[in-house]
Formats: C-alpha cells, sequence, structure tokens
C-alpha cells in the first residue's frame, strides 16, 4: 500500500489553509468500508506520528494549518487521536462538560440505541460515546463541511490500532457498522433519510451572531477560516422568542427532534447558563417536553464573548442574565455587574449543565406547532406555552389545541 511523502505533504499545507483541507481530502475515504478506512488511516498514521515526535509543536497549526492533538477519555482511560482543522472547534471545556454528562449516565442507558450528535464538530464525541456506551449506532451532523472532513479523519485514525488491528466498540461493532459523519443543518440529514432516533444530543452554538445575516450566506468548504469557525461558534436568528438569549438554533432543534425521535425518545442538551434556569428549562416545557438536569457545573466566561449585548437586553427587557464572580461564587450576578466586574480585572464565570428532556405527546404537539408555522401565527407561537404543573391540565389542553389546529387547519 501507498505511503505518502510527509514533507512534500507538509509543503503542500503550509501553502494555505485550503491546501491543507484539498491534501486531507485527498486521502480520504469514499465508502465506509473496512478496506477504504484502513487505507485512510495507513496514510495518515506516520503524519501523526511524526507530530507526536516532534520536540517543538509551537506555530505548527499556524504554519501548516492543521494539527494533531490526542484526548484520554477519564474513568476510561482511553486515548483518542483527532486531527485538527483552524476552522472548527477543538475539543475545549464546553464539549468536555457534555462529554462529562453523558459518561454519567450507566452504559445500559445507551444500550441498542440509535443516537444523533448535532454539532459534532471533528467527531470526537461520537467516536467517544462509540467506544464507551452501548449503543447500536451514532450519526454526527454538522454544518460546517470541513468539521465532516475532519470527522471522518478522526473515524479512520481511530478505527485501527498501531498494529492495523480493527477498532471494536464498546457493542462489540467495527467502526464501520458503529458511525457515520455528514453534513446537515441541524435533522435535514436525518428527515431526509427517514431516520427515527432514540437520543438526540447536542453542543451547538448559543451566542447570537453580530452579523445574522451574514453567518449562513454562500458557506461552502471553500470559505475562509474564520467564516466557518464563526459557523460552529454562532447562531443566526431562527425566529424564536428564544433568539435574543442565544438560545433560537436549541429552540428549533427541539421542534425539528418531534419529526424524527421515536415513542419514548429523548434529547439531550448542552446549555450554557447565562439566561438562567428558568428560560433554560421554559424553552423545552412551553414545548410540551420534561425535562430534567443531568449533570451541571461552571465555567469561565470567554473574552470573546460580547456581554454588553446582554447588558442592551437587560435594560431592555428587565430580564436578568446569569454570570459569577468566579468559579467558587455560589451568588448570581446579572450581566451589568459582570461586565463591570469583567472590566476591573475580575474573573467572571456562568454555569454550564446538561439538560435531558422528552415529549409525552409527540404527534398531538407536532399537530399544534405544524399548524402554527402559519403566516399569521408568528406572534402567537413565540407565546404558546403548552406547560402545566398539574398533569391533567397539560393533557386536556394539549389535546384540546390538537384538535382545534386540525379543524382550523382543513
Amino acid at each position: 500500500m501507498a505511503e505518502i511523502d510527509i514533507q512534500n505533504f507538509l509543503e503542500e499545507c503550509s501553502i494555505s489553509s485550503q491546501k491543507a483541507y484539498d491534501a486531507f481530502k485527498n486521502i480520504l475515504f469514499e465508502k465506509y468500508e473496512k478496506e477504504e478506512i484502513k487505507k485512510t488511516n495507513h496514510l495518515i498514521s506516520p503524519l501523526f506520528t511524526y507530530f507526536e515526535n516532534l520536540e517543538n509543536k509551537e506555530n505548527f497549526e499556524e504554519k501548516y494549518h492543521f494539527s494533531f492533538k490526542k484526548i484520554t477519555l477519564g474513568r476510561e482511560k482511553k486515548s483518542i487521536k483527532l486531527l485538527q482543522f483552524p476552522s472548527i472547534f477543538s475539543p475545549e471545556e464546553w464539549s468536555f462538560t457534555f462529554y462529562e454528562g453523558l459518561s454519567r449516565l450507566p452504559h445500559s442507558y445507551f444500550s441498542g440505541k440509535k443516537v444523533v450528535e448535532l454539532g459534532c464538530g471533528n467527531g470526537w464525541i461520537c467516536i467517544a460515546m462509540a467506544l464507551n456506551s452501548d449503543l447500536d449506532f451514532i450519526y454526527g451532523l454538522d454544518i460546517n463541511p470541513r468539521a465532516i472532513t475532519c470527522a471522518k479523519i478522526n473515524l479512520a485514525m481511530n478505527a485501527f490500532d498501531d498494529e492495523g488491528i480493527e477498532t471494536r466498540t464498546y457493542s462489540g461493532k467495527t467502526f464501520c457498522e458503529s458511525l457515520f459523519f455528514g453534513e446537515s443543518d441541524l435533522l435535514a440529514y436525518c428527515r431526509e433519510e427517514n431516520i427515527e432516533l432514540d437520543k438526540i444530543i447536542g453542543c451547538i452554538p448559543q451566542v447570537l451572531s453580530p452579523d445574522p445575516e451574514k453567518l449562513i450566506k454562500n458557506i461552502s468548504e471553500y470559505s475562509s477560516d474564520e467564516q466557518l469557525y464563526d459557523l460552529s461558534n454562532y447562531c443566526s436568528v431562527k425566529g424564536h422568542v428564544e433568539d435574543e438569549f442565544g438560545l433560537g438554533l436549541i429552540a428549533s432543534a427541539i421542534e425539528e427532534s418531534l419529526q424524527s425521535l421515536k415513542a419514548g425518545g429523548t434529547i439531550i442538551m448542552n446549555m450554557g447558563g447565562r439566561p438562567g434556569s428558568q428560560v433554560l428549562e421554559g424553552l423545552f416545557k412551553r414545548r410540551g417536553f420534561l425535562v430534567k438536569k443531568i449533570w451541571s457545573t461552571k465555567v469561565t466566561q470567554a473574552q470573546d464573548t460580547d456581554i454588553q449585548a446582554l447588558v442592551e437586553i437587560e435594560k431592555r427587557t428587565g430580564h436578568k442574565f446569569e454570570f459569577f464572580m468566579g468559579l467558587d461564587a455560589r451568588e448570581p450576578i446579572n450581566a451589568q455587574v459582570a461586565e463591570a466586574y469583567g472590566k476591573r480585572g475580575g474573573e467572571i464565570a456562568h454555569s454550564l449543565s446538561v439538560y435531558e428532556a422528552w415529549i409525552p405527546n409527540r404527534k398531538e404537539v407536532q399537530k399544534i406547532l405544524d399548524f402554527l408555522k402559519g403566516p399569521n401565527f408568528k406572534e402567537t407561537r413565540q407565546l404558546m406555552d403548552l406547560h402545566s404543573e398539574v398533569n391533567e391540565v397539560f393533557e386536556e389542553r394539549v389535546n384540546f389545541l390538537s384538535e382545534l389546529s386540525l379543524l382550523l387547519g382543513g
């Protein structure tokens, strides 16, 4: 089997980020078949070894427009090899917290389940889930086309060990039998392929883009690193009341899940706590879901997030965002205080939680939402709240509105 010339490969990658991306795409498998994936593994493994043996890795990504890393998974102590492009998120505090929440669930929780991860990035969580939970199959979806190429390379890198022996997942399957990565705007791929899911998981953008119209306009795998990175970092306006909290993309995912979840299926989301628990839980509840928090911690606020925008929302609406004066603080502060504290050099933190939600009346809620998609019901859809703490009231409300939607919709 042929091998790549590492020096020629690096020289090509050094020309530009696009050249680096094309170089990796040229060695990527086309079909999810053992021999094709093994060929990609064979070609890329010496490059990973070369990188690992470098004494000085500083500025490597800046020079060659890619890098590698290896992460070790907590309790399992298993390592995953990862390719990383500058145009996509690398594993960081948010995604590690998300995986921590998922890993706290018993292995049997995913037993035999068909799962999709929204916003899979370089695919590391999908690979980790396949290795460490008893799932049947997991789809990794992302709107960033370079993220999918990167994830498929990472699948190949981890599909065989250093001796060429095929890796087995927790359930005893091969990677070919357990993983798929595809480009998709949220759950579009699952709808197009009529895929029914047991679990939908995701850690997707929760900061409204400073330029929402530009964010998704003419985006392709040939867009700049900055444009593609923003696609993974920001969300655009989705027409939901939650947009101003940066939760519009999650709101869309929740509503789309109704079409793809099997009966009894659940959706698990990693969510920043800045809007406050009432808003976060209300995001699910007003759409007829039941919700619980399965894991929570605090993380340091990213310095590039514009808190001033949140201050303006507080002034306009009276809503108070939730921040903390450091990771050990217990009492929350609002955005205005957080901004002032940060300007004085203080460390600002916010909570980060993993929520699980399920819907007892999926078909009925779907009928209501379908009816409210009409152009005359935008305000009604934004104000809709199906939740009630009294189950009998909730059932009566949902059933009545479902029947009414059918009657008025003809």
